[in-house]
């Protein structure tokens, strides 16, 4: 993403779901062949998993799309993806984002504390 051209609230606003994003990929990393991610990732590949997923960040106007594929998850802003096409929403707050981010050890030793619904429609 570049961030040039972007307010400062805009600026943090992407730092946050970019670390959010990091943490997810580094946990998982840590756990693709256990068990719940190893059958995660196995549904995901055969569903088509690298379609966009919408994300709304609700208490702020940015809204995202996450993408899912062998290497994790990327993130873009929503309105710089051309036809994503988004299977599903994900909504969530900066607040749980936020509290992600301060507290990374916590939720890269145990992934179960991240919100994997994105990952699945729920």
């Amino acid at each position: 993403m570049e961030f040039c051209d972007h307010t400062s609230s805009e600026n943090s606003r992407d730092d946050l779901i970019n670390d959010y994003v990091a943490i997810c990929n580094k946990a998982l990393k840590g756990s693709r062949t256990r068990f719940p991610f190893k059958q995660i990732f196995s549904a995901l590949e055969k569903a088509n998993a690298a379609d966009a997923i919408e994300v709304v960040v609700s208490d702020t106007s940015q809204t995202y799309a996450f993408f899912f594929d062998a290497r994790g998850v990327r993130v873009k802003r929503h309105d710089d993806c051309e036809n994503c096409n988004c299977v599903r929403k994900w909504t969530t707050t900066s607040d749980y984002l936020q509290k992600v981010v301060e507290n990374p050890q916590a939720y890269m030793q145990n992934p179960a504390k991240l919100n994997w619904d994105w990952m699945y429609g729920a």
